[in-house]
């Protein structure tokens, strides 16, 4: 039996020897894969296949297949548009650039299953945006008007609070108040003046 024993020393040897070499060499070439997945993560991204992946399923304006980050970005713009169609392109161009603000905040506030990386279990409190004098032909108006549009037009529901105040509120948010201060619709009137709201006087709070 004893005439094993070096055998056995010089495997054991032999295979630390090895064990040592291959540690050597992941060591070595550690720092070049990491340059290489580097690159990699940031190529995917700068031509918009890892972040951008949204686009390709917009409601609006959706991004082609295979088409480069710069040439959507450039079509979005409408750099290129034929004569008459500045005006239906604009609009789109508005309703996307709102879904993909909803989007983002969506995801932003996303519960995920792994906390630690991802910030959005650390978000308790939603953004709200306060809008001055938001009466119709503003921007401000505009805007409220698109993400209520987008909101029931896909069903998005980016975790965004509006606080708008307009002097002519839109005729789907008129109320009126009763004694205990519950708020009810109040029926919009015709151009005309006719209709259930014909001869009545404006909504007060008590």
């Amino acid at each position: 039996m004893t005439t094993w024993l070096p055998a056995s020393g010089l495997t054991a040897f032999g295979l630390q020897q090895f064990m040592d070499g291959v540690n050597l060499l992941l060591w070595l070439i550690s720092p070049a894969v990491a340059v290489v997945l580097a690159l990699l993560h940031a190529t995917l991204l700068v031509r918009g296949l890892l972040s951008y992946r949204w686009f390709r399923r917009a409601p609006y304006l959706p991004r082609r297949a295979g088409e480069p980050l710069i040439d959507y970005a450039m079509r979005i713009a409408g750099t290129e548009l034929p004569p008459g169609h500045e005006d239906e392109h604009g609009e789109q161009a508005e309703r996307l650039l709102v879904a993909a603000l909803l989007e983002d905040l969506r995801q932003a506030y996303r519960r995920r299953l792994f906390p630690w990386a991802w910030p959005g279990w650390g978000r308790h409190t939603y953004p709200v945006v306060g809008i001055k004098h938001a009466d119709p032909g503003t921007a401000g108006r505009r805007f409220v008007e698109l993400v209520e549009e987008i909101r029931v037009g896909t069903g998005q529901r980016g975790p965004l609070l509006l606080v708008v105040s307009t002097s002519v509120p839109p005729p789907a948010h008129h109320a009126r108040f009763d004694g205990g201060g519950a708020s009810t619709p109040r029926p919009s009137c015709t151009p005309n003046g006719a209709g259930p709201c014909a001869g009545s006087s404006p909504a007060r709070t008590s």
